[in-house]
């Protein structure tokens, strides 16, 4: 999760959306974001024992993720790339309140 959350940032400073820096940062951006989600999907899948809220937000997460840096053009951001960034951010919630309570720190 540190690592997603960085690979966003190092993303979102690039500068504003449709800027040159931003726009030429989208393919390394979609390329961290999948090169992430193979590593940790098989992670989810493999341990059972996590609250089965815990699991399904942070799928949703992986997912929400994949799908914005899959649907991201270069150019001036969409409605759609807000609403997709910001489901991203809410389910990145699922994890940050039930993370601790099963021992995980990782914020």
């Amino acid at each position: 999760m540190a690592e997603s959350a960085e690979i966003g940032k190092k993303f979102v400073n690039l500068g504003h959306t449709a800027t040159p820096e931003r726009d030429a940062g989208i393919p390394q951006f979609q390329a961290d974001v999948e090169d992430w989600a193979k590593r940790i999907e098989p992670i989810v899948d493999a341990d059972v024992g996590p609250p089965r809220f815990l699991t399904r937000t942070l799928q949703r997460y992986i997912d929400d993720t994949r799908l914005y840096a899959a649907s991201i053009r270069p150019g001036p951001e969409t409605e759609y790339d807000r609403a997709a960034w910001a489901d991203r951010v809410v389910a990145y919630g699922g994890a940050f309140a039930e993370c601790p309570k099963v021992g995980v720190q990782w914020w």
